[in-house]
């Protein structure tokens, strides 16, 4: 496990942008396409969840980190690094899993 504060997004994407600019993607623009992704799967509450889970898991993570970012001055807290002989990922956590899964689904 390794403690990281991460300002920007994946494999911090973003982190050198201006603050302003920063919040205005992070946290306005991830509000905003996660408002509309959980009210998207929950109007398709009746459909199988094989068509909605990859929706759900993307909002869920998105939200997850969303709240990261509110309580930790815009950064998302990352704790999760791979070390699988010649694989080392970058520091990740459950939030990234979830989307990940969700975009591979």
């Amino acid at each position: 496990m390794e403690l990281s504060l991460n300002p920007g997004a994946f494999l911090i994407l973003g982190a050198a942008l201006p603050p302003q600019v920063k919040q205005l993607i992070f946290i306005v623009g991830v509000a905003v396409a996660v408002a509309w992704a959980m009210w998207w799967s929950l109007s398709k509450w009746s459909q199988p969840l094989r068509k909605v889970l990859p929706l759900y898991t993307i909002a869920l993570g998105g939200l997850a980190n969303l709240i990261d970012r509110i309580f930790h001055d815009g950064h998302v807290v990352d704790y999760m690094v791979l070390n699988i002989r010649p694989t080392h990922t970058g520091v990740f956590n459950i939030a990234d899993i979830a989307i990940t899964a969700g975009a591979l689904l």
